[in-house]
């Protein structure tokens, strides 16, 4: 089962908008029936991939019309992203709780 991101592709040649787009993560099943629960809590999952190298993994839900990010992860694009996005769904679904 895979995790839902949003993903950002800013406009290369400038001054355009921002084109979006839906990419996955493979997680375990216990990782996805916890991502469901923060998407269908009103929450969504951003990623951006930087020039750097990392990928900024984001958690955001909208409280009173104003989006706001309740947990975010930073990683190389390699080995360590698959637990960034465990850490990340977990923390973003204990957020709900709060």
């Amino acid at each position: 089962m895979s995790v839902v991101f949003v993903r950002g592709k800013p406009d290369l040649a400038g001054g355009g908008p921002v084109h979006r787009s839906l990419t996955t993560i493979h997680r375990p099943d216990h990782i996805q029936v916890l991502s469901d629960t923060f998407i269908h809590g009103g929450g969504r999952y951003l990623i951006e991939v930087l020039k750097t190298g990392e990928v900024h993994l984001m958690a955001i839900i909208d409280v009173r019309g104003q989006a706001q990010m309740v947990a975010e992860e930073k990683c190389l694009n390699g080995p360590a992203l698959p637990d960034a996005v465990d850490r990340l769904v977990r923390a973003s679904v204990e957020a709900l709780a709060v």
